[in-house]
């Protein structure tokens, strides 16, 4: 009888987190559809709409608006755990910021926009896995994660000021996004932990709308990080400067 309890108990465990992955797969899936399809038309829009004035007051609008989106469901735990408010949150979100983030590269080519969706796809595809096989709680390190960001940040700013006080300005901006990536790794395996990891002090489990929100925003920046990256680099090849 006993067995059975716990047979019965066990199981009910894993269709609730299977459920939870199901939900947080669901979601990313659908936020992905939204972004790709976002930053994608963006693309094809007539000139007048891409004109630097227009691009600067839609990123900046949509930035605020995105971002007041994804602070509320950060700190208002009644607004994720409410459905189906926290999924209509979550895409409002998801929509706001891509077209945001969308407006900021609108002039970088569409192939270098496939392209850079299929890398943030490939990276968050091998880093979250990474993040739920590691056995250490990742929480524990935080003040070394910090130390990295730190001096990740002031070397990245300090090789891009010299290179920009040097004219080499292209250059800066392709070093600038290598060392963006280069801190957006751990925090990607980072939340593969926090996302998918049941054993340690603190995890987003059962929270499937704090997990699809952090696991979709890596995902938009590292999206983001490799458009402008390809997109430089593709120019220095032009110009023969690399």
């Amino acid at each position: 009888m006993g067995f059975r309890i716990k047979h019965i108990f066990q199981w009910n465990v894993l269709k609730r987190k299977l459920s939870y992955t199901a939900m947080v797969l669901i979601l990313i899936s659908a936020l992905s559809v939204v972004s790709i399809t976002v930053t994608l038309i963006l693309s094809v829009l007539k000139d007048e709409f891409k004109k630097e004035t227009c691009v600067n007051i839609f990123t900046v609008a949509f930035t605020m608006i995105g971002t007041f989106l994804g602070v509320m469901l950060v700190i208002l735990r009644n607004m994720r755990e409410t459905y189906p408010l926290n999924i209509i949150m979550l895409i409002l979100y998801g929509a706001c910021i891509s077209v945001a983030q969308g407006y900021s590269i609108i002039n970088v080519c569409v192939l270098v926009k496939v392209g850079a969706w299929a890398i943030a796809f490939v990276l968050l595809s091998i880093l979250v896995p990474i993040g739920m096989v590691i056995k250490t709680d990742l929480s524990k390190y935080t003040s070394t994660l910090v130390i990295y960001f730190a001096a990740g940040l002031f070397i990245i700013t300090a090789v891009f000021t010299g290179l920009m006080i040097a004219g080499h300005k292209k250059v800066a901006l392709v070093v600038l996004m290598a060392g963006v990536l280069a801190i957006l790794i751990p925090i990607a395996i980072d939340f593969g932990q926090l996302t998918f990891g049941t054993n340690f002090s603190y995890t987003f489990y059962r929270d499937y709308c704090m997990a699809s929100l952090a696991l979709f925003t890596t995902l938009l920046a590292f999206f983001v990080t490799s458009s402008v990256e390809v997109h430089l680099i593709e120019q220095l090849i032009k110009n023969k400067l690399l």
